[in-house]
C-alpha cells in the first residue's frame, strides 16, 4: 500500500493475478458445492432403491403374500432399472446432467410415495419398477456428472456412495423396524423424505447437510451394531 492509500484509508486495487485466484477459489468451491449434491443424489437414491429389502418379511406378514409373489416383487426392480441404465447415459449426454438426474430422482420418489400410500401386491410391483426406471436414470446421470466434475476419481467417489446408499437403506429400515414394529409406512416414509431434501437442495449447502447428517447416522448405527455383537458374544 503506497503513502497515500495509507493516509486515506483506500484499499489498493486488485491486480489481475488477485482476480484470477479469487475467480479459481470460487470456481472451486462451486464445483465442491456441486459434486457434493450429486453425492447427496447418489446417496438418496441407493437408499430409496434398497431399503425395501429389509421390509419384505413385514410386508410378506401384513399383506398375507406368499415366498413366490414377495420374490417377483423384490427382483422386479431389474425390469425398470436396466432400461434406465441405458437410456440414462445417452439421454444426459443429448439434454444435460441435471434434468435426467432430477427427472430419475422425481421418478423413483413418484414410485416410493405410491408404496408408501398402499402395499398392495399390485402396486407394489408398479412402484418397484417405476423406482427401478428413476434409479437407473440418477444413476447412469450423476456417475457422468461426477466424472465430468472431478476425472476417475469423482466417478470412483459416486460408486462408492452409491454403494453404501444400497447398504444403507435396509439397515436404517431395519433399525426403523426394530423401534416402531414393522415400520413399513415409516422406512417408505423416511426414504421419500431424503429424496425431497436432496431434490430441493441439490447442488447446495442443503445437500453437504444432508451427507453430514446421514454420515452421523450411520456412524451411531455401525456403534449399535457393535455393541450389539459383543453382546451377542458375550452371551454365547
Amino acid at each position: 500500500m503506497d503513502r497515500s492509500n495509507a493516509a486515506t484509508g483506500a484499499t489498493p486495487p486488485s491486480t489481475p493475478a488477485t482476480e484470477h485466484q479469487r475467480d479459481e477459489r470460487a470456481r472451486s468451491g462451486g464445483i465442491q458445492a456441486l459434486f457434493a449434491g450429486v453425492l447427496a443424489v447418489l446417496l438418496a437414491i441407493g437408499w430409496a432403491a434398497n431399503h425395501f429389502a429389509a421390509l419384505i418379511p413385514a410386508i410378506g406378514d401384513r399383506e398375507h403374500l406368499g415366498a413366490a409373489t414377495l420374490n417377483v416383487i423384490f427382483v422386479i426392480y431389474a425390469v425398470g432399472l436396466l432400461p434406465g441404465l441405458l437410456i440414462g447415459g445417452r439421454a444426459s449426454d443429448a439434454l444435460g446432467r441435471q434434468p435426467v438426474a432430477w427427472a430419475g430422482s422425481a421418478t423413483a420418489l413418484a414410485g416410493t410415495v405410491a408404496m408408501l400410500l398402499s402395499q398392495h401386491s399390485a402396486v407394489l410391483l408398479a412402484g418397484r419398477v417405476i423406482v427401478g426406471v428413476g434409479v437407473g436414470l440418477a444413476i447412469s446421470a450423476c456417475t457422468a456428472w461426477a466424472s465430468d466434475l472431478k476425472g476417475p476419481a469423482g466417478a470412483a467417489v459416486a460408486g462408492a456412495v452409491l454403494t453404501a446408499g444400497f447398504a444403507i437403506g435396509p439397515f436404517a429400515s431395519g433399525l426403523v423396524a426394530s423401534a416402531t414394529g414393522p415400520g413399513i409406512q415409516e422406512s417408505f416414509g423416511i426414504a421419500a423424505a431424503i429424496v425431497v431434501v436432496v431434490i430441493c437442495g441439490g447442488g447446495t449447502r442443503l445437500t453437504v447437510k444432508v451427507l453430514d447428517f446421514v454420515g452421523s447416522v450411520t456412524e451411531v448405527a455401525v456403534k449399535l451394531a457393535v455393541l450389539a455383537a459383543v453382546t451377542v458374544a458375550g452371551a454365547l
